[in-house]
């Protein structure tokens, strides 16, 4: 008897999941025409359940825009009759079979075409939107829902793919950006493609937010509205940042005063890299160790003088962590106990000092980075100025267009033709001692202050690890004085949350970097918020 009811109710629960609609993937291209009008075509692998007569699409919403030419094929080959005249809704799952129309709503269209049999089925619904690109006063473009949000059923995979022909589709003509799920948006083989990485939830929808040059497109309609405007009414509520980038006229005059020094151009190839290095070090095997703070310790210097010899992408993450290093040793950042968590338990936590109570004096520009970069810190800390774990990087991808000015100055690089000689040799005999260091004779702690410079220097050079290693080997009773140091090498908690911090600052400028670029429409994560202002999907549509 136990048997025959535990048949009868897994017999019923596989009845139940064999009824459920699936909407396993949906893939849809979008081909645009030189007038701004569309041509797309769905295919949608689908499993159809027992219940409901047919599939269904919402637009709606199209302002200035019609739906023609609607045809549907499945995967036998059918292609569906499709009906002149208002799709009657009103009819039985075998009087809809392999037909397909167009029903009239208050606010748009329904795309509608028989679900047939039940089973796994593939469907092709290829549609005309007229004037989806509208021209503007500055560019050309849309913002369109794609996929309606509260679909039935929800799709675990959709994938949208912008073209024109003839036209290759690239950062450099185009501006995109993508919302309301979780995806990632590109341009990929000249075209934009948005593609989800995660299924739709209750409350997905797919927005593509495009815009193109003047001169891609001759569009029929005109709209007296800038594209910006779109943008803006678009990223409300976005995770893209918003807000307008300031001119700083006082860091610019800085910038301007200090030109000379590590300001200008830059751009060498290996070979003329090579060349500088022999005329500004001549024989490097032949170049002695240098012991001192190489040009006064200034590391943005340092930086420029090193990307110009030797190039390197890593730069600047690394000059980033050397000032965090150089602010640990300030004391500007601190380990204090703090609540965290969901049972607020007291861990040690990093503190941030505020740099309004810092006396800063601006000697140079590394001066400048410096206090920004504490700045950058302690804003990220939020109101109770404890930096918490992933507090930066959420920081830094919400903030990103007000981070220019730093990331700029991160970058910021010397001319081959400004390079004193005597200090590109001080610089490169720094890194030279310090990759040599255990080759030294010193055995005893002498002037400990230089001693940190050199960890400073050494995580520049990107090889802090190292030389903290041969300063334990060299003077472990250095190690034991040095409590940063000592942490850091021992693997303690302090250590492991300073580390994580320099990990973290090291990424950085290319986290804003990324962060700038998508914010600005050259691609990246879609925001599941924002959208506003779209045209096309609605609510809706599915299986009914």
């Amino acid at each position: 008897m136990r048997k025959l009811m535990l048949t009868s109710i897994m017999l019923g629960v596989a009845l139940t999941m064999a009824a459920q609609h699936e909407l396993c993937d949906l893939d849809i291209q979008v081909e645009l025409a030189d007038n701004g009008d569309a041509t797309i075509t769905e295919t949608r692998q689908m499993t159809i359940g027992d219940e409901g007569t047919e599939c269904y699409i919402v637009i709606g919403n199209l302002n200035n825009s019609r739906i023609t030419s609607l045809q549907v094929s499945d995967e036998t080959g059918t292609t569906y009759v499709t009906e002149d005249g208002d799709w009657n809704v009103d009819r039985s799952r075998s009087e809809k079979a392999n037909r397909c129309g167009i029903h009239t709503t208050n606010n748009g269209y329904e795309l509608c075409w028989g679900v047939g049999t039940s089973g796994k089925h593939i469907y092709q619904v290829a549609y005309n939107i007229t004037n989806l690109v509208k021209a503007y006063t500055d560019g050309d473009g849309f913002n369109f829902m794609f996929v309606a949000e509260k679909i039935k059923p929800l799709p675990q995979h959709v994938k949208v793919t912008i073209s024109k022909p003839g036209t290759e589709i690239n950062d450099s003509i185009a501006d995109i950006w993508g919302f309301r799920h979780y995806g990632e948006i590109n341009f990929v083989n000249g075209c934009i493609v948005d593609e989800t990485i995660q299924p739709f939830n209750d409350e997905s929808a797919l927005i593509v937010l495009a815009r193109f040059n003047k001169g891609i497109f001759q569009p029929a309609v005109t709209v007296d509205e800038s594209f910006d405007t779109v943008i803006e009414r678009a990223k409300e509520g976005s995770d893209y940042s918003t807000q307008e980038e300031e001119e700083d006229d006082d860091w610019l005059l800085g910038l301007g005063i200090a030109g000379a020094l590590i300001g200008g151009a830059y751009g060498l190839s290996a070979y003329q890299r090579k060349k500088l290095r022999k005329r500004l070090l001549g024989d490097e095997k032949l170049l002695p160790w240098y012991r001192d703070t190489p040009v006064n310790g200034d590391l943005l210097q340092a930086n420029g003088i090193m990307k110009a010899l030797y190039g390197g992408s890593e730069s600047t993450g690394n000059l980033m962590s050397a000032e965090i290093l150089r602010l640990i040793y300030q004391k500007a950042i601190t380990i204090t106990m703090a609540p965290y968590g969901r049972n607020n338990e007291l861990r040690k936590m990093l503190s941030v000092k505020d740099p309004a109570t810092t006396s800063w004096q601006y000697h140079s520009q590394d001066d400048k980075l410096r206090k920004d970069i504490h700045q950058l810190l302690y804003d990220a800390a939020g109101s109770d100025h404890i930096l918490q774990p992933k507090e930066l990087k959420r920081y830094i991808k919400e903030n990103a267009t007000d981070l220019e000015d730093l990331l700029n100055l991160l970058k910021t690089k010397v001319p081959s033709k400004n390079i004193v000689p005597t200090d590109a040799q001080r610089v490169v005999g720094m890194k030279k001692f310090l990759k040599e260091f255990t080759l030294t004779n010193e055995r005893h702690v002498e002037e400990v202050g230089l001693w940190k410079e050199y960890l400073v220097f050494a995580t520049l050079f990107g090889i802090g690890d190292q030389v903290r290693k041969d300063m334990a080997k060299m003077c472990p009773e250095y190690m034991e004085m040095d409590n940063v140091a000592n942490a850091m090498m021992n693997g303690t908690e302090e250590g492991i949350l300073f580390n994580n911090l320099l990990i973290t600052s090291a990424a950085a400028p290319t986290l804003v970097s990324q962060a700038i670029a998508r914010a600005n429409g050259s691609g990246g994560s879609t925001s599941f918020g924002g959208g506003g202002g779209f045209s096309g999907g609605g609510s809706g549509g599915g299986v009914r």
